[in-house]
């Protein structure tokens, strides 16, 4: 075992980003050779670092980068040219005004190209985009959202999905 070092209480900290402080997270106890751990499920990007009590010791700070997770929804798998069909889309953890990007697979080029008309949809409070759209030719459609970069998580696509204009 280490010297001294078992049975030492360590605490968690984790920066604020509206004050820029340090505060209290977790508390651990090290191990008899000096070892902790600590498991966070942070809902969104925070900065941490570890203190030991009774102690200046104060490691480096570690970022836990969390990415946001756009889903994308269609009403329909198959519809006729002239039919719409309905795009439900968010992302989660919900941001009020999140901006997403609609992008469909271009099926000559096999290159994502941004779906117009809207190329950009903002959420509303609860994440969630709703619109209705017709595609104007016919063939396979396959769409994805991007989610846009925001302060506290980083962008990200949603799965892809697809239907048919017969």
């Amino acid at each position: 075992g280490g010297s001294g070092i078992g049975g030492k209480k360590v605490y968690l900290q984790r920066k604020d980003y509206r004050t820029g402080k340090w505060a209290w997270a977790k508390t651990a106890v090290t191990s008899s050779s000096g070892y902790y751990v600590f498991w966070v499920n942070p809902g969104e990007v925070r900065h941490y670092r570890v203190a030991a009590w009774g102690s200046a010791f104060i490691s480096n700070q570690k970022t836990v980068i969390v990415r946001a997770a756009p889903y994308l929804n269609l009403s329909r798998t198959s519809i006729k040219l002239g039919e719409s069909i309905d795009i439900r889309a968010g992302v989660r953890p919900a941001h009020t005004g999140n901006k997403m990007e609609i992008h469909y697979l271009d099926q000559g080029t096999r290159k994502w190209k941004k779906l117009n008309p809207p190329s950009y949809v903002s959420t509303n409070s609860k994440g969630d985009i709703w619109f209705r759209w017709k595609p104007p030719w016919r063939g396979t459609w396959t769409l994805r959202v991007k989610s846009e970069h925001h302060w506290n998580h980083y962008w990200n696509y949603s799965g892809r999905r697809s239907f048919t204009v017969n």
